[in-house]
């Protein structure tokens, strides 16, 4: 008779109960780490102890390659995968016109790769699990928690479907046949997928219905003001990190002659804090913020059929919403920057550490009204994620 394992990537307080019945069918237990909060529990501290559960030893070190994230094999396999099954997609093609440039593949691809470095990780630590133990029926139960930077998981229907995107493409893939997910955590993931699958179609939702509405309430509340010029625009991207630097303060790049308070707008597409806020008014910066806000008709009224399409779509869409999310980002981005465009003309943008799929979407728009874009990075960077 096969000897049975179970692998758990991250021992959480409410596994006692599931570990107690695996023990009971005469599993053997093995994990990788244990949270704080059950460390510390009785009932762990004890089992540890006894040697009932085994820690991984440095051979199965895959938390290594990237803090939850593979990026290698992402970075390695996206042009085969994108090409052979995404490219193509209806939704893809529907955005890629709607802003009549190629270049919008990239914003899928980008996010495309977001996804795929979960899944050669979770990939990955299949292989290794079976490399691990290749003479024992291996169950795995990896983590569905937010780690560091690993800000979601893929779950099981999500990585299926990558996997079948991976075979069709003949990208690299892993062996991962040996290796099963038990029944209960299958339900726990497909919950998951299903919250997210249910957060995109609130998101998608809400977007659809603020662009009937902020069109109206800006015509009925705001006066028509005529488009005001800039040579350079100064994008805030993250708040809190950049306002808090007192060495190299948010407005470091204005060195009075070339680039200057009068020739410049400082844009953060969301809301800034009252704080930020004061420390512009009291530096006399100009400051352009929570451009959700204000919406134009004739830019809402270009997504808003692709924003029903979408809402149409999401449920079908399960083992590829990377899709959906993606092109639910552009559509913000669409209706947002072209709105900015109706009042703000900038010759020369200057953005920091914009990594993100709106860079790529924001880019595209501004470059149709002959805006540059010029970006720079700290000295020390995240070179290992999307550059």
């Amino acid at each position: 008779m096969d000897e049975k394992i179970i692998v758990f990537e991250e021992i959480l307080p409410w596994h006692r109960i599931v570990i107690t019945w695996y023990r009971l069918r005469g599993f053997g237990i093995f994990y990788y780490r244990i949270t704080n909060s059950a460390s510390q529990a009785a009932w762990c501290r004890r089992l540890v102890s006894k040697g009932s559960i085994a820690k991984i030893d440095s051979r199965y070190d895959f938390l290594s390659i990237a803090i939850g994230l593979c990026p290698d094999l992402a970075y390695e396999n996206i042009n085969a995968i994108y090409s052979s099954g995404v490219d193509n997609d209806e939704v893809v093609k529907r955005f890629t016109g709607l802003y009549g440039d190629r270049l919008m593949h990239n914003a899928f691809k980008k996010t495309l790769l977001g996804e795929l470095q979960r899944f050669y990780y979770l990939n990955y630590i299949m292989h290794m699990v079976h490399t691990l133990f290749p003479d024992k029926t291996a169950h795995l139960v990896y983590t569905l928690n937010r780690e560091l930077h690993r800000t979601y998981v893929v779950d099981i229907g999500a990585y299926r479907g990558f996997r079948d995107l991976a075979l069709k493409s003949g990208a690299f893939l892993y062996l991962d046949d040996r290796v099963r997910f038990p029944l209960w955590f299958i339900f726990l993931s497909r919950i998951k997928g299903l919250n997210r699958l249910l957060s995109a179609a609130a998101n998608i939702s809400g977007l659809l219905i603020w662009s009937l509405l902020s069109p109206l309430l800006n015509m009925a509340m705001r006066p028509k003001t005529s488009k005001r010029h800039y040579r350079f625009g100064i994008m805030i991207i993250s708040p809190d990190r950049q306002f808090a630097n007192e060495v190299q303060k948010i407005d470091f790049l204005l060195d009075g002659a070339a680039i200057n308070i009068s020739n410049s707008l400082f844009i953060s597409w969301r809301p800034l804090h009252r704080r930020h806020k004061e420390y512009m008014r009291r530096s006399g910066l100009s400051l352009a913020d929570n451009l959700l806000m204000g919406l134009r008709w004739d830019a809402s009224q270009a997504i808003i059929p692709h924003l029903v399409f979408l809402l149409g779509e999401v449920f079908r869409y399960a083992k590829r919403l990377f899709l959906i999310e993606g092109a639910l980002a552009q559509a913000a981005c669409y209706v947002i920057w072209k709105s900015f465009g109706s009042r703000y003309e900038i010759d020369n943008l200057i953005t920091h550490a914009d990594f993100g799929v709106q860079s790529i979407a924001r880019n595209v728009i501004l470059s149709k009204r002959g805006t540059k874009t010029w970006a720079y990075i700290d000295a020390i960077s995240w070179n290992n994620f999307f550059l």
